[in-house]
């Protein structure tokens, strides 16, 4: 299960807060979601303090995001490590 709601938005940036797992089976919900919000600003952010699990669909559209204007920011240790493994930036923090 995924939990995806907007917490910042601006015309530069739309903050989502991401909790759950991202899995084959809900990547579908947050690309949806995220493409929408890429055409709506600059940057697209992620907070992803609440993701327990991330597989290889999830990891496969960070990373399609990645070639965008994407910030993945505040995620636990195991997911954090995951993320870095695969090429990924993340920033330590919140909001």
């Amino acid at each position: 299960m995924i939990h995806i709601s907007v917490v910042a938005r601006s015309s530069r940036e739309v903050v989502l807060k991401i909790a759950g797992h991202l899995t084959r089976e809900n990547a579908p919900i947050l690309a949806r979601e995220g493409d929408h919000w890429l055409r709506q600003s600059e940057v697209l952010v992620l907070e992803l303090a609440e993701v327990q699990f991330v597989d290889r669909a999830g990891l496969a559209l960070l990373q399609r995001w990645a070639t965008q204007k994407l910030v993945l920011r505040g995620a636990i240790p195991f997911i954090r490590t995951l993320l870095e493994q695969a090429g990924l930036q993340v920033e330590k923090g919140g909001s």
